[in-house]
């Protein structure tokens, strides 16, 4: 069993909700006109709350589907100024609507049952606290990233709005033998309590995110639960009349509660097998079987495969492979960081190997607790992020996620403060920037080196193949041409046939769009310009399975040119 099918069983699952909900909204306000006299003000609320939800979902949702038909769920844009992407813009709007949602059901429950408590003010009071937590920057607003600890600090007081709304209306539900709100108070403890474990395990347990699964359709069925009940045939108590008298039997509600645990039990069972079957998967959740034919296998994605291969290991977002053995550019850095005079950045750090050789070393002659200094692991991807956090000490790493060279917290700036850090290593992440993202990261490095610290990067050369150099030698005899090693789209027409010829589609399954290569000379003008002297530099291939030509780079921000400066 594979986990490849995920992304279009989630992107299914987006789009078969965002068209319930909104169908649910349209037709609570196309039907509005037939709400009992009575039930129109608790109708009304229910109606705003979905409208939130479908409101908040939209963005969230909705753009990871044009994410995915774009082929990027990380694609930047700018809204009122800000530098965002679709996951981290949806996210932020669905955690605010659905805030709104219980805030509105909040005042469902009030206009149904006539009532004012202490516990509403404070509910409200909750709600607000939530959104003045969520202006703090250090907030990553993704549901693919989980960045502590404000994902727990944020999700402490929705957890106490879901309980405190749950906990009012199933009180007066109850007296009232309101069935409608009875069901609709069940569902929001049982989407509490999925939201509860992901809040409390899923950093630890990534398999547990799936819950959100079950809680999402618990408020679906809150809707038409609702609908059908406000706005159709009506299946419990609306207010008391002679027909219906207000009862409600206690068989009924026994079966209910009955009928309800079943659910419970059955879904905590088949999640509870599930998370199993994962976590004995563990981070190789798409590891699976080469097919025996060889043809078909030569069909089959690379996605499809194990993560590793002798000396390197794929990345969870499939752009390149990390190195699981100690290459000479990570020796030289492993060299140099006891004398460091600063903290240690890992950028790109990827599933954490470098850093795991930093922490071994560690532990046989201390170099960073003594000098009160950390190693920071710098990366877009959670999944790496996560497993690195679960693997090593907290007083030691610092994890960050961020889009290199953006800084867009204030953890971002911290990391990169002046004359802060004493050593980087940068394998294999320079060409993923364009010319512009380059010039711009290394001025970020130099500024925040510390006098006699250095970087240690690795990027591909220009030679990965005989009429890829060809070109760019050609390229780098034009004066007019200041970045030969740049192909913003390597199949483009303008560039040779045979470079195009010779260029893969993609590497791990990821489409190669365009290309960033260098000599020594290239790279070291980046680096000069900065402001750091190249130390030295020399090509190295990564392993025997992965045959590449790379070039290493070591420059140095020396303390003389720090003085002056």
């Amino acid at each position: 069993m594979s986990l490849n099918f995920m992304p279009s069983v989630q992107l299914g699952f987006c789009y078969f909700y965002l068209v319930s909900v909104w169908c649910l909204v349209v037709a609570m306000i196309i039907k509005r006109h037939q709400v009992a006299p009575e039930s129109k003000n608790p109708a009304l609320w229910i109606c705003m709350a979905f409208a939130f939800l479908a409101l908040g979902d939209t963005p969230h949702l909705g753009l990871k589907l044009v994410g995915a038909a774009l082929g990027n769920l990380q694609k930047p844009f700018t809204f009122l100024g800000i530098r965002t992407d679709f996951d981290t813009f949806g996210a932020l709007a669905t955690e605010c609507t659905f805030t709104l949602f219980y805030v509105c059901m909040l005042y469902a429950w009030k206009s149904r049952f006539k009532n004012q408590s202490v516990l509403f003010f404070i509910l409200l009071l909750v709600a607000g606290g939530r959104f003045l937590i969520m202006l703090h920057p250090d907030n990553v607003y993704s549901t693919i990233v989980i960045r502590e600890p404000w994902f727990t600090v944020r999700g402490i007081p929705f957890v106490m709005l879901q309980s405190g709304v749950a906990y009012l209306i199933l009180r007066d539900a109850l007296k009232a033998h309101d069935k409608t709100f009875i069901l609709m108070g069940l569902l929001m403890i049982f989407a509490m309590l999925c939201f509860a474990t992901v809040l409390a395990l899923g950093v630890t347990h990534p398999a547990l995110q799936m819950l959100m699964f079950p809680k999402t359709v618990a408020y679906l069925i809150i809707g038409f639960v609702a609908y059908r009940s406000f706005y159709g045939k009506g299946i419990g108590y609306t207010q008391p009349s002679p027909s219906l008298g207000g009862k409600f039997q206690k068989d009924h509600a026994v079966k209910l509660v009955t009928l309800f645990a079943l659910v419970i039990i059955v879904s905590l069972l088949c999640f509870g097998a599930l998370y199993m079957y994962f976590a004995k998967a563990g981070p190789t959740m798409v590891k699976q079987m080469p097919p025996k034919s060889p043809a078909k296998a030569a069909e089959k994605s690379p996605r499809q495969y194990n993560y590793t291969v002798q000396g390197a290991r794929r990345t969870a977002n499939l752009m390149g492979y990390e190195d699981t053995e100690i290459n000479l550019l990570l020796q030289k850095f492993l060299d140099f960081v006891p004398q460091a005079p600063g903290n240690l950045l890992d950028l790109g750090c990827a599933w954490g190997f470098a850093i795991q050789q930093v922490l071994a070393r560690e532990i046989q002659n201390p170099f960073l607790k003594p000098h009160s200094r950390r190693i920071l692991a710098v990366d877009l991807n959670q999944e790496h992020l996560d497993r690195i956090a679960a693997s090593t000490p907290r007083e030691l790493v610092e994890i960050i996620y961020m889009h290199f060279p953006y800084i867009k917290s204030p953890q971002d700036r911290r990391a990169f403060s002046h004359d802060s850090i004493g050593a980087t290593y940068a394998g294999l992440l320079l060409h993923y920037l364009n010319p512009d993202e380059l010039t711009e990261g290394l001025k970020l490095l130099y500024d925040s080196t510390a006098p006699g610290g250095r970087v240690f990067a690795s990027v591909n050369s220009a030679f990965l193949s005989k009429s890829l150099g060809e070109d760019f030698l050609r390229r780098r005899q034009n004066p007019a041409d200041p970045f030969p090693g740049w192909y913003p789209n390597v199949f483009d027409n303008s560039v040779p046939e045979k470079v195009r010829n010779e260029m893969p589609k993609s590497v791990c399954g990821m489409e190669i769009k365009f290309l960033h290569v260098f000599d020594e000379e290239t790279l070291s003008r980046y680096f000069e310009k900065a402001g750091f002297k190249v130390v030295e530099h020399f090509y190295f291939s990564r392993s025997k399975m992965i045959p590449m030509k790379l070039l290493g780079v070591i420059a140095e921000k020396q303390a003389a040119l720090s003085s002056v400066k």
